[in-house]
């Protein structure tokens, strides 16, 4: 579902899909999106210091941006 120029952004559990060095961080990079974690996620989840640092760590202010700049949109929980 995700194309290149497309962007996603990990919330919740789904942040540890950015952990570096990982099988899954690079599928989801070498797709050619635009990588985002919401910061106050991975904080809680222990792991900010260990994403790969391609992946955009991002705020609530910068979710808000993207979805204004990404007009349709698909949320998996």
């Amino acid at each position: 579902m995700l194309c290149a120029g497309d962007a996603l952004i990990l919330v919740g559990d789904g942040v540890y899909a950015a952990l570096q060095n990982t099988t899954t961080c690079a599928r989801i990079l070498d797709s050619g999106v635009e990588l985002y974690v919401l910061e106050s996620d991975a904080s809680a989840a222990g792991i900010l210091q260990r994403l790969d640092k391609r992946a955009t760590v991002s705020s609530f202010d910068d979710f808000a941006a993207l979805s204004e700049r990404f007009t349709r949109q698909q949320a998996w929980y």
